[in-house]
């Protein structure tokens, strides 16, 4: 997970400094990767068996952390490593078969992951992109990584080929450079499969810089890109940093999203600073059917160094 601020260099010389937010936006998915694997693998007589793990916007994989004056994995290791935790705490002993599907646009930051970051984490052999049979005392736990360099826009119907294809449970997690970076046809062609999640990042403050300027050319863009038409006033919103003004422009995204992206369901968890009104992030688990969901984190800026509730 990456923004376009931050940047990786191919030799892993130039690594960025992980903020607070990214770092618990981190955790969640981490937490909730190995919560996934561990009830759908080992739900029933025999669980779910193949999954598909795509991360569209993957960066280098690696971060400083003033904090502990370490480095910090980003999503790509968190997941691997989520998979792995998932799978031995089932305690099943019949093969799980996971592929992912690591997307950005920057060849430098795929360069990184492969080169630096899965080294770091003792990953190197999976940087092949062949599938690697890891014999435990469970069982087979197989484990292929994919490596795309282009726009995640560019690989969507790719990625839910591979996904339809191999069956099983399919989870996508996108969290873009900015909001144009992912189409509501993307949200719908995702949505098709039978069994797909979404955990998705709209960040709030790249569309309140707009929303001052009536000039802002983008607009129609904006609404081309999430047809957002009738769905969003933005000459309503004054800030977009109280929690009533953010609260109003997420139930908006909600409705785009069971109108337009084919959501059933959507429940939403807010992430805030301590002592503090403005929300950070909002998590909507959007649910197709019964193991469908989409997860979207909106948030607005956050201050260096604050700590974080989740509520």
């Amino acid at each position: 997970m990456s923004n376009s601020d931050t940047k990786w260099s191919a030799d892993g010389k130039e690594i960025p400094f992980v903020e607070q937010h990214t770092k618990t936006k981190h955790l969640l998915t981490e937490q909730y990767v190995t919560d996934l694997v561990y009830t759908l693998y080992s739900s029933g007589q025999y669980g779910v068996t193949n999954f598909t793990i795509i991360d569209g916007f993957c960066g280098g994989g690696i971060y400083n952390d003033r904090d502990s004056h370490n480095i910090w994995f980003g999503s790509p290791i968190r997941l691997i490593k989520a998979v792995q935790e998932g799978y031995f705490k089932s305690k099943r002993t019949y093969p799980l078969n996971v592929k992912f599907m690591f997307i950005d646009k920057k060849k430098d930051h795929l360069k990184c992951l492969k080169n630096i970051a899965m080294s770091q984490a003792e990953l190197e052999h999976l940087s092949d992109e062949n599938q690697h049979i890891y014999k435990t005392e469970l069982g087979d736990l197989i484990i292929e990584c994919e490596f795309i360099n282009d726009e995640f826009e560019n690989k969507v119907d790719y990625c839910v080929f591979q996904s339809e294809n191999r069956k099983g449970h399919s989870l996508f997690i996108l969290d873009p450079y900015g909001w144009s970076d992912v189409s509501m046809e993307s949200f719908r062609k995702i949505n098709s499969l039978k069994k797909s999640e979404i955990i998705y990042t709209f960040m709030v403050d790249f569309i309140k810089r707009f929303f001052y300027d009536p000039k802002w050319k983008a607009r129609e863009t904006f609404k081309k890109v999430l047809e957002t038409d009738g769905y969003f006033n933005l000459d309503h919103f004054q800030t977009l940093d109280t929690f009533g003004e953010q609260a109003e422009f997420r139930n908006d995204f909600m409705k785009l999203l069971r109108d337009k992206g084919n959501a059933s369901k959507i429940i939403t968890f807010a992430m805030m600073p301590n002592n503090n009104d403005r929300v950070l992030y909002y998590l909507f688990p959007e649910m197709l059917n019964v193991v469908t969901k989409v997860y979207i984190f909106s948030y607005s800026s956050p201050i260096k160094g604050e700590n974080v509730n989740i509520s």
